[in-house]
């Protein structure tokens, strides 16, 4: 949770894009488990952390000032606090100290195949990021289509971006230019189950239920565990009165 203590709202891509990058960072350690912030929970219901990250963005002349603090719950005295500064082609160079810090303060190792990993998607065109990290603090449908459109024009790589855009188009119930965003980012990163469920879903919308059924089953096959890939799976052969092969389906759901 960054907070950026500026009035100047030209700025505010600067604290969210911190934020993103420190919990990407920090969810590929082994053993941590990163939550909602707090912003996204609205309520009191569902598990607690056990540390809580807080940070404050200032501007200081022409360098941003960030402010870092770690508290353990329950454990004041174990709170650590963290500064840096720079600027925004620093922005990522940053963000990489602070989860470092963050993670040594947690006797956790950030390697080297974390960064790998963390890099796959991601962008290290400062101008492409920054376009991205607007677009995920604007509220407006139609805005947020062009921050990352204007994203994927600077970096045409920047695999994640596609599919924050495949989300946004399915918001609007615009199922081509979804379809359109997924191929892209299948095209960039095929690992994703979840990305394989949303295709999925995108061209049952368009009609296209065999080849749905087709994408359901490399979602079940990359993640055999999720029931909910399982499900949809059967759903689409049963829309498709196949119905033998949706009943064994349902029963794997079940199983």
């Amino acid at each position: 949770d960054f907070q950026n203590r500026s009035f100047r709202p030209e700025i505010d891509w600067v604290g969210m894009g911190l934020a993103y990058l420190v919990r990407g960072h920090l969810g590929e350690l082994d053993g941590v488990e990163v939550l909602p912030d707090r912003k996204q929970m609205s309520n009191g219901s569902g598990p607690r952390p056990d540390w809580t990250v807080t940070g404050e963005v200032r501007e200081s002349g022409t360098k941003l000032m960030v402010t870092v603090s770690v508290d353990h719950q329950g454990m004041p005295e174990d709170r650590k606090q963290l500064l840096t500064e720079g600027d925004e082609r620093d922005l990522f160079a940053m963000a990489e100290y602070i989860a470092e810090r963050i993670s040594h303060h947690l006797r956790l190792e950030f390697t080297a195949s974390d960064r790998v990993r963390l890099d796959h998607g991601m962008t290290r065109d400062i101008g492409a990021f920054k376009a991205f990290a607007a677009a995920l603090t604007e509220r407006r449908l139609r805005t947020k289509v062009e921050l990352y459109q204007r994203a994927v024009s600077l970096d045409p790589s920047f695999a994640i971006v596609y599919r924050h855009l495949s989300r946004i188009y399915t918001i609007m119930r615009e199922y081509r230019a979804a379809e359109s965003a997924l191929v892209r980012f299948l095209s960039l990163e095929s690992g994703s189950a979840e990305a394989y469920n949303d295709y999925a879903y995108v061209l049952a919308q368009l009609g296209r239920h065999q080849e749905a059924g087709e994408q359901y089953r490399l979602a079940v096959e990359m993640d055999p565990m999720s029931a909910r890939y399982r499900l949809n799976l059967a759903d689409t052969l049963r829309h498709q009165e196949r119905r033998e092969e949706a009943r064994q389906a349902y029963r794997d759901v079940l199983a």
